[in-house]
């Protein structure tokens, strides 16, 4: 448009000073003007009405280049609330995200903190520490009198009676001393002879009251509990079942958990200790058997009872029960939450083993040849692309459909129900296996399926472990593939005029632009005409004629047309070569 402007106000200019009367001069500022005013509206109307313009990114995704064809995914412990971002956001103290895509991130829960940015999962509260609020960035010291012997607790617990705290942040209670009690929760000890100098307070005010018949019966109690507190001290020397004195308070027998020797004066004199129970009234500290667990069992492993079976499932060692077998990795598997499961990634198109490694942990006594750990599939994926849809299952299916395409294989030599010599259940890994190609584009959501580890012993499940699993289908961005039925010879006539629609519009298959992910153009690479010749066949020109093709090509339609005057005489035909491009 630009050279027609010029080429006008040039025409202009020689037909008015080949006026000799210059009749016209006037007008030469007036088709300057509209000149430069008809050129910028072009040049604003073809800026502002391009053939292409990109899109912005969706929300959980960025892209930090120009040029470029995709958006790229927010990785695991980032978020992007926004459209159009450059960058993704880390997760801020108290919060974390084991997803990608995501746009924002999810609090700690209760028992857990998060004292660093960007973060894939949260830390526990440790021992003597509490989180009762989610979303914290660290976890709160237990109050003196209270005290917290679990990880991941959200409240602390107050001492029994006979037991205190002195400062905060503790594990465990401390038993109050020789002459002491407690009868409250958690509180500091009282000496026992402040019922003595209560006594003697009352004896004095008596005295001075010359209250001579009340002295008298006084002295009569207190000569009574003198020789009843003799007397019981006596009796618990010499019987069997240990009995503690308070002086001035009925004697009682040692409580359970707890291991009172001769002398002492009262029933919490020493805890039982660690391996050991001691029932109510015991003489001596019980070892705890091999695999026996302690009870009661939410009690402090130094104040058992008694004792019971191991649970099935489960590893005891001096009472305290551990879980047979654990998560080493992922991590995210810890939590076997379908809410918040571990999440992989594999690209369409790809038949292989994909994602990370999935190990396990045993017992300490577990963890050697005897013992093996077999992986395996328990919820399934459903069939490929209809349950990645909205309406799919968040914890996969409960029985293997038939066409099951997903599998576990081994990346270590160490596997099977009984390990190898000098193999051990610790040392297994496995990854998860498509057998079948899948479609990004035909998900609208992840695929869901659970993992399952289990460690046998003499062929028999001794431990087990599960893990919910979501998988997402990459897209990978397919080339487009021309019709070849649409691109066949053409036929037009030399008188068609400029804009003349040859033939139908070209056609191009893409997986992308059929999901309405992306948009597809066409542009002409080359374009050789052949030159005609009345004396011979004629041949075809070594010279490419682009960017000044006689044949036009619409980049958004594919339309083939006229673009300039075709004359026979010189061409007789073309031959372009065609590019189909899709973008964002």
């Amino acid at each position: 448009m630009f050279p027609i402007v010029i080429l006008a106000s040039l025409l202009f200019f020689l037909f008015i000073f080949a006026d000799p009367h210059n009749t016209h001069l006037h007008l030469f500022p007036i088709v300057i003007l509209a000149s430069l005013l008809l050129f910028f509206s072009f040049f604003f109307y073809f800026s502002a009405t391009g053939q292409a313009s990109c899109d912005t990114c969706d929300a959980g995704k960025f892209q930090t280049s120009s040029g470029q064809t995709i958006c790229d995914a927010c990785v695991a412990g980032q978020h992007q609330s926004e459209k159009g971002a450059t960058t993704c956001k880390a997760c801020v103290y108290g919060k974390y995200q084991t997803r990608t895509l995501s746009v924002a991130c999810d609090n700690c829960q209760k028992g857990q903190f998060s004292d660093q940015i960007g973060q894939v999962g949260c830390k526990n509260c440790e021992l003597g520490k509490v989180g009762s609020t989610p979303g914290l960035t660290s976890c709160a010291l237990c109050d003196a009198g209270t005290y917290q012997n679990v990880v991941a607790s959200t409240e602390c617990k107050e001492c029994g009676t006979g037991q205190y705290v002195d400062s905060a942040g503790q594990q465990t209670c401390k038993s109050c001393g020789a002459g002491k009690f407690q009868s409250g929760i958690g509180g500091e000890c009282s000496f026992c002879s402040l019922r003595i100098v209560y006594f003697l307070f009352c004896f004095v005010f008596l005295f001075i009251q010359k209250k001579l018949v009340f002295f008298f019966l006084f002295f009569l109690f207190l000569t009574r509990i003198f020789i009843s507190s003799s007397l019981f001290l006596f009796l618990a020397s010499t019987r069997g079942t240990p009995k503690y004195n308070t002086g001035t308070s009925c004697p009682g027998q040692c409580q359970c958990g707890y291991f009172c020797p001769a002398g002492s004066t009262h029933g919490k004199w020493e805890q039982c200790g660690e391996g050991n129970y001691c029932p109510s009234g015991t003489s001596v500290k019980n070892l705890l058997g091999n695999q026996k667990q302690g009870t009661p069992v939410d009690t402090n492993p130094a104040r058992f009872c008694g004792q019971q079976a191991c649970p099935t499932g489960f590893a005891c060692a001096d009472g305290v029960a551990a879980n047979n077998l654990q998560w080493s990795s992922p991590l995210a598997c810890k939590a076997n939450s379908a809410d918040s499961p571990y999440v992989v990634m594999i690209d369409e198109d790809s038949a292989a083993s994909f994602g990370g490694q999935f190990k396990v942990t045993p017992h300490d006594t577990m963890d050697n040849q005897n013992y093996g750990v077999l992986f395996s599939i328990t919820r399934w994926p459903g069939n490929a692309p209809t349950d990645c849809s909205g309406g799919r299952s968040k914890v996969g299916l409960g029985t293997e459909p038939s066409n099951n395409w997903l599998s576990v294989l081994s990346n270590s030599s160490c596997s099977g129900a009984v390990m190898q010599s000098g193999c051990k259940p610790s040392l297994v890994a496995k990854r998860l296996n498509t057998n079948a190609k899948l479609d990004a584009e035909a998900c609208t959501l992840n695929y869901a399926t659970q993992v399952t580890a289990t460690l046998m012993h003499n062929g028999a499940s001794v431990g087990q472990v599960s893990c919910y699993v979501n998988i997402v289908v990459s897209n990978v961005n397919e080339p487009p593939s021309v019709v070849t039925s649409s691109v066949s010879d053409r036929a037009v006539d030399e008188t068609s005029l400029p804009g003349f629609a040859i033939g139908d519009p070209l056609q191009a298959s893409d997986a992308e632009v059929n999901a309405g992910l992306q948009q597809l153009t066409w542009k002409i690479v080359t374009c050789y005409p052949f030159t005609f010749s009345r004396t011979g066949a004629g041949s075809w020109s070594t010279v490419d004629m682009m960017p000044n093709c006689h044949i036009k090509l619409s980049s958004c339609s594919g339309q083939l047309a006229v673009a300039s005057v075709l004359n026979y005489e010189t061409y007789t035909k073309y031959k372009i070569e065609i590019q189909g491009k899709h973008f964002l």
